[in-house]
């Protein structure tokens, strides 16, 4: 082999290992991009907290199927201010079977578009009410005027609730604690809507009913998702509950959890208050007709809906001696505005001295 040959071949033999090396580093920084990226994308996963479709970023920053909740907290205040308006127009006739079933709705957006809300940051909004003359009558049967109404909802900020419990829905309540509002899958709106006919038999029928209040139910297109919500009671009153149980009427597994008994207000259970409160609560022959006649009803109605899963909630609420004011028995009947139904000498007693937490044998 001449020298001329012996040097062509180890130049392509240098040009082939430079070659190789390049490929097995472009190879590697490949694999190092797409690491990269992984571990990137995993970061970013990491950092946002998410249950259902609430998303809570690194931040803080709260959002519902994409929508920032403070959009959808003044979508919901612009909507139910032009909605109800809206519905007080309309004549007071006897409800008829499509009242149940009606459904309106109104387009607002950011600005620069058609009834433009600057405060709107994530475009059109599509506003759908069901049902407005249907929970117009329900919330006047329930002693809600029209200004008190929009008073709590619309005149200040809606306070969102930091606990989305285990479904991921957002809640959010009034500034004043008198309404709460929740967010509702759509399988749990069309149930809603279903039973609208049967919930006005049974208000009418048992106006001391203890089954949750509805005052609206909506729907809020944005971001081409549908957020639906209703307007509900708040089931725990301003009033401080001392003692708060779930009942159910059953004792398999009814007791509170190691986790909820490490809460500030926990909620306890059938075992507890059996355990707690060893003589049960004292009640008037006519107030304990009253209870058991309600739920009764309450029962028959959420039987012929076919709905298993129901329990009581029970508030106790140990009256100090610095409490008995006119003024405290007024946030007393606006807590709970079945109250003044029950004559005061025939209100609950508890026998305290089974409850470790009061000594004082206080009236509830």
């Amino acid at each position: 082999m001449s020298k001329s040959q012996s040097q062509d071949r180890g130049n392509r033999e240098q040009n082939s290992q430079i070659s190789n090396n390049s490929s097995r580093q472009n190879v590697k920084n490949q694999l190092e991009d797409k690491t990269s990226s992984v571990t990137s994308k995993h970061h970013v996963r990491r950092s946002q907290s998410r249950i259902g479709h609430r998303r809570v970023d690194h931040t803080g920053n709260v959002t519902y199927k994409k929508t920032q909740t403070s959009d959808l907290m003044n979508a919901i205040q612009y909507g139910i201010l032009q909605s109800t308006n809206e519905v007080t127009m309309k004549p007071k006739n006897d409800i008829l079977y499509q009242d149940f079933t009606a459904v309106e709705q109104i387009t607002f957006g950011r600005k620069g578009t058609k009834n433009e809300l600057p405060f709107i940051t994530s475009g059109e909004v599509i506003f759908k009410t069901y049902a407005s003359v249907a929970f117009r009558y329900f919330r006047e049967l329930f002693g809600i005027t029209k200004d008190d109404f929009l008073t709590s909802i619309c005149t200040k900020p809606l306070v969102e609730l930091s606990n989305p419990g285990a479904s991921g829905s957002v809640f959010f309540k009034s500034y004043d604690d008198e309404f709460v509002i929740k967010t509702v899958q759509k399988k749990e709106s069309k149930f809603l809507r279903q039973l609208l006919a049967g919930y006005y038999m049974n208000l009418t029928q048992n106006h001391r009913t203890f089954l949750p209040k509805f005052y609206g139910h909506y729907c809020i297109r944005s971001n081409k998702h549908n957020i639906r919500i209703v307007i509900m009671n708040n089931l725990i009153p301003s009033i401080r509950m001392d003692f708060t149980f779930d009942l159910k009427g059953s004792t398999f597994k009814r007791t509170a959890s190691n986790k909820e008994l490490t809460k500030s207000e926990p909620t306890y259970k059938d075992l507890d208050f059996k355990d707690m409160i060893k003589s049960g609560i004292r009640l008037s022959p006519k107030t304990h007709h009253l209870l058991s006649e309600t739920i009764n009803k309450d029962c028959r109605v959420l039987s012929s809906f076919k709905i298993m899963d129901y329990s009581l909630l029970l508030g106790i609420h140990i009256i100090k001696p610095e409490e008995e004011t006119e003024e405290f028995d007024q946030r007393v009947n606006k807590s709970l505005p079945n109250i003044h139904e029950i004559p005061e000498d025939e209100i609950a007693h508890v026998d305290y001295d089974s409850l470790s937490a009061d000594d004082d044998g206080n009236q509830v």
